[in-house]
């Protein structure tokens, strides 16, 4: 056991810090440490497991990243394409009816892309059917990340191995689908992404044996180049492609990126190329903090003219250095926003510099902002410091923090007091320790929005305190507000312990949400009915267990009666709710037209796809007979 207690006092004494990059790196070298027969007895011990284990969390934990517990980890497709779990991909991506919107389907195959496996991409081209289409025509490239890419045909995966330096996977996707036509001049683009001079030189030979590959992209090679940093790749493009030259926004991207001494070296061999507007390029980098951007720019003579908020938003930030920097060398105007946002936001050590060396005042809304946030440390300081005003707002907001300190503190050092929001706010936050401070020591009271607020969030101890303690009263709104957000105990307990009922909307509400539990409920145990606009939200929703719940339990919800309900269609398919969609063909006669028109829109949708080809042909079919 000597070991185990070593081993252990070491990580907690951190002596144990291991240079590598990467959690598995970390963990390869603890079992190089041991052999097997102590690595099983560790592990085999439920306490040092614990503890060892507690240490593998917090070393995951850094730099931001994320953590999942095996069960987590088993329904998240893009965490398990991430650790290349191929198979418990495939399992997780098995229920056809799990609707996963364009976004996520985009990271799962940024993950695989970047880290899977030859036959994890194969499995997922297959999975989600991409087609060989050229264009992404729902894309909305961002002018600040080159790097997005929707993966809905051949030519934009291809692409994304490309920035991720997968010369494996661009290999096997050309073999692939060697009849396709690749557009190797838009995989060339973000071939800079990757840093591999390699693939970079695979494109461009590409380009120069095939002509037809060449032409014009949104994205441009010097422009990916620039946003990483690459300046020996923006060397290498000048000399390779310079016809693409005129048509890069360089400045833009280096300055996007971070990147000072691609800025730099831009400055000084491109400088004719600074775009007019490079002011813009200067507000951009102090708003981000990137302080050496800022300077090398304003050197070259980027004038000084930002926006309005530009201080307000670095103070905001607390990034002292670059405020500090913007008052001593520039123009920009400092005012009390400045200060009030630094306030707001806890930055006292801002708050000060701005106060000591600006003769800066602020507003009521600083204080009031600080409070809000529960920022004590700051309020203190500005009520001994500074003749600063605030209002009600401050006590008001401060009622919705976790602390009860800075709520204590304004009640005995300040004179402004609170008004009858105050409870209804910290009811809305769930502190319950608050509402009973504020029902003991102030005498303000509350309104009927205590309890509508409490179960709008779904508090139901806040709730019930307020039911028992006050005769404040409520309405309606409260059973509605906590159907709509899907708090079904509280909504119980109001009606078996309330008399203000609810009104339809609750049921409508809960049918959007497609929440069948809710809805039978409220049918069951309440007066209020449903209409067809019950139906229509829950086709909105696509739960085809709650559909077929109002079609049989109700009288007022029949398909054939629902308004125009060809228009929901798109959002089912778009959901994939397959069955639905189905459900709905059985019984409404749907212009193949508006099918056509919709099928190309959502590729991944493919139960969709079928059912609806399959009702196209039997219509055509129907026609011709």
């Amino acid at each position: 056991m000597s070991f185990f207690k070593n081993f252990y006092a070491k990580l907690q004494n951190k002596e144990y810090q291991p240079h590598t990059s990467s959690l598995n790196e970390q963990l390869s070298i603890i079992v190089v440490m041991m052999d097997k027969l102590i690595f099983s007895k560790l592990f085999s011990n439920c306490v040092l497991n614990k503890l060892i284990f507690d240490q593998v969390k917090s070393i995951s934990a850094r730099n931001g990243r994320v953590h999942y517990k095996w069960k987590e980890l088993l329904v998240k497709p893009h965490a398990l394409a991430g650790h290349n779990y191929l198979e418990l991909l495939e399992n997780s991506l098995t229920d056809k009816k799990q609707f996963y919107p364009l976004k996520y389907i985009r990271s799962i195959f940024e993950k695989a892309l970047s880290v899977g496996s030859v036959a994890m991409l194969d499995y997922l081209l297959r999975r989600f059917q991409v087609k060989y289409g050229e264009d992404d025509s729902t894309v909305r490239y961002s002018s600040v990340d080159p790097k997005i890419e929707m993966y809905s045909n051949l030519n934009s995966v291809l692409s994304g191995a490309a920035q991720q330096g997968r010369f494996d996977l661009i290999n096997y996707l050309i073999a692939t689908f060697n009849s396709h036509q690749w557009n190797y001049f838009r995989a060339m683009t973000k071939a800079p992404l990757s840093g591999d001079f390699k693939i970079l030189d695979y494109f461009l030979e590409r380009i120069e044996l095939d002509p037809k590959a060449a032409g014009s992209y949104r994205l441009n090679a010097f422009n990916t180049a620039a946003y990483s940093g690459h300046i020996d790749m923006v060397k290498y493009l000048a000399l390779k492609r310079p016809q693409d030259l005129e048509s890069s926004t360089m400045f833009h991207y280096a300055v996007f990126g971070g990147h000072t001494q691609m800025v730099q070296y831009l400055l000084e061999e491109y400088q004719d190329r600074l775009p007019n507007e490079k002011e813009m390029l200067l507000d951009y980098a102090v708003r981000h903090n990137y302080l050496d951007i800022a300077k090398v720019l304003h050197k070259y003579g980027c004038r000084d003219i930002f926006g309005q908020d530009t201080m307000p938003i670095v103070a905001s930030h607390g990034y002292l250095d670059t405020l500090i920097w913007l008052c001593q060398n520039t123009s920009s105007e400092c005012t009390s926003t400045a200060m009030d946002y630094a306030a707001r936001s806890g930055h006292l050590e801002t708050v000060k510099w701005l106060y000591h060396n600006r003769s800066l005042g602020c507003s009521e809304m600083a204080i009031n902002g600080a409070a809000e946030e529960g920022h004590l440390k700051v309020i203190a300081w500005i009520h001994e410091n500074m003749s600063a005003s605030c209002t009600t707002e401050a006590m008001d907001y401060a009622s919705g923090c976790e602390s009860l300190d800075v709520l204590k503190w304004l009640h005995s050092n300040r004179t402004e007091g609170c008004t009858a929001l105050s409870m209804a706010i910290a009811a809305r936050s769930g502190h319950l320790a608050n509402v009973k401070w504020l029902h003991e020591n102030r005498t303000e009271g509350a309104t009927e929005y205590a309890i509508e607020a409490a179960a709008t969030y779904g508090f139901l101890d806040i709730v019930k305190w307020l039911s028992e303690n006050r005769s404040d009263g409520s309405s309606t709104e409260a059973m509605d507000q906590a159907a709509t957000n899907c708090h079904f105990e509280v909504v119980c307990w109001l009606n078996e312990n309330r008399t203000e009922g609810c009104t339809l909307a609750a049921v409508e509400m809960a049918a959007s949400n497609g929440d069948l539990k809710m809805v039978k409920y409220l049918l069951e145990n309440t007066t209020v009915g449903c209409s067809i606009e019950t139906l229509g939200h829950a086709l909105q929703n696509g739960e085809l267990d709650l559909i077929e719940y109002l079609l049989e339990n109700t009288k007022e919800c029949r398909l054939e009666s629902v308004p125009n309900i060809t228009n929901y269609l798109r959002s089912l398919i778009q959901k994939n709710q397959y069955q639905t969609i189905e459900l709905i063909l059985q019984h409404i006669d749907v212009g193949v037209e508006l099918i056509n028109h919709y099928l190309p829109q959502f590729p991944y949708s493919i139960e969709s796809i079928e059912i609806l080809e399959r009702y196209i042909n039997l219509k055509s079919k129907s026609n011709k007979s």
